[in-house]
């Protein structure tokens, strides 16, 4: 139940964020039946899982793991436009956490709701300044950081508390490096090209 919540949570944010940014998607989605897709996603991995909502499966589940993006595609409620929106915050590669140090800023909005726009902007300029490296060296420093810089949390440690609990209570961890990259080969013969990825 935690981890639908947290992915039902972790999705909202990012369309609400949408929402704020685009008129016409807002206009287009207001209506749009997130836990039928939460719900759906769960259901494609397990198939026992039993849905919250009324609505139709019109699916035939999977039963596993969920090996590329792509597959969410033939789960409803999803189309191509909400998937765009979706996609580049998700992997299906294992992963232990979010890394704050790869994270976008869509992601940052939806893992941390309490930060201004301005909040936002200074956290990337900050991250990615070309003038010293202030990538974070472990998830502590990360929280020191927000600390510091974000008013909803300058100096308040049992707000600082509450955010990492509610961090914990969605399974979500903060991670600072990856221990799992992709690697692609593509080999060209002639007319012949053949593409190979690993994790």
């Amino acid at each position: 139940e935690a981890v639908q919540k947290g992915l039902a949570d972790f999705f909202a944010q990012i369309l609400n964020n949408k929402f704020q940014s685009d008129e016409e998607f807002a206009a287009e989605y207001r209506d749009f039946k997130l836990d039928e897709l939460v719900d759906g996603i769960i259901q494609w991995v397990i198939p026992s899982f039993q849905r919250r909502s009324a609505a139709p499966q019109n699916f035939k589940p999977k039963g596993g793991p969920i090996f590329s993006l792509n597959e969410l595609r033939l789960i409803p409620p999803m189309d191509d436009e909400i998937f765009e929106v979706l996609a580049p915050h998700l992997t299906v590669s294992p992963t232990p956490g979010i890394n704050v140090n790869t994270v976008k800023d869509l992601t940052l909005r939806a893992l941390a709701p309490f930060m201004t726009d301005e909040e936002i902007k200074d956290f990337f300029k900050f991250r990615d300044s070309e003038d010293a490296d202030n990538s974070f060296k472990n998830p502590e420093d990360f929280f020191k950081y927000l600390q510091s810089n974000v008013a909803a949390l300058r100096g308040n440690e049992t707000e600082m508390q509450k955010f990492k609990e509610s961090l914990s209570s969605r399974s979500i961890q903060i991670v600072t490096d990856e221990s799992f990259f992709k690697v692609t080969v593509r080999a060209k013969v002639n007319q012949a090209t053949r593409q190979i990825e690993a994790w």
